[in-house]
């Protein structure tokens, strides 16, 4: 099942369950070709710019490690499928973790724009909203970057989503075909109370941040290197 909302934080995620695990599901139009995008998303180079950091074998199969800026996360992936320009699939897992989680980046041209549909699964139910949040954030510093300005302030803007995609994870996690009603032990509970302790973080944050705005400043592009392929 999926929910999703509008409202002042616009919000542009589904958030749902598959297989008891999370899904979500973020979707949002760019001012820019498809063919543009898919090199903003599948460029080292590039994904510097608002992504993080990726080395390793980038083409079909191989491995490498990334560190994402917005969030801090560290960990290595796998090129699942590549078909150029419209669609990317990742395997990806955090150190000495067995699990792996998905991240299928679907593009769709639609005259002078591309619609990016960012979905990723295999995450804890508990997890939705932080997960909505930071896929979200993703989306908008692509969409930044493509119209030359530098990605936002993550701890900010997380702080502005988070509360926002908590009713939907609540209405999903009330509603999902898991374990939802029996209480949690051992590992679950720590981490169950590690989110807890990280939501109260991220709102301690954001109150004593500024409301002033700093002004963005142009980013320089690289020009375009494919690495993610299929040959």
């Amino acid at each position: 099942m999926t929910s999703d909302a509008g409202g002042a934080a616009r919000l542009l995620g589904t958030l749902g369950t598959a297989d008891g695990k999370g899904v979500v599901r973020v979707q949002d139009s760019v001012e820019a070709s498809i063919e543009t995008v898919w090199s903003a998303i599948t460029d080292p180079a590039r994904l510097a710019s608002w992504w993080g950091e990726v080395e390793g074998n980038l083409q079909l199969g191989g491995e490498y490690r990334e560190r994402v800026f917005a969030s801090g996360w560290e960990g290595t992936g796998r090129v699942q499928a590549c078909e150029a320009p419209q669609r990317l699939l990742l395997l990806h897992r955090e150190p000495d973790q067995p699990d792996e989680q998905a991240i299928e980046i679907t593009l769709t041209a639609d005259g002078d724009q591309t619609i990016v549909v960012w979905e990723e699964r295999g995450m804890p139910v508990a997890y939705l909203a932080g997960y909505g949040a930071g896929i979200q954030v993703h989306v908008e510093d692509l969409g930044a970057y493509l119209a030359g300005r530098e990605r936002c302030d993550a701890g900010a803007r997380m702080g502005e989503l988070f509360p926002a995609y908590e009713p939907l994870a609540a209405d999903v996690s009330a509603n999902a075909d898991t374990v939802g009603d029996q209480p949690a032990d051992g590992q679950d509970q720590v981490l169950l109370e590690f989110l807890a302790a990280q939501r109260e973080a991220v709102l301690a944050i954001v109150e004593g941040l500024p409301r002033r705005r700093g002004t963005s400043r142009s980013c320089r592009p690289a020009g375009p290197r494919p690495a993610w392929s299929s040959t």
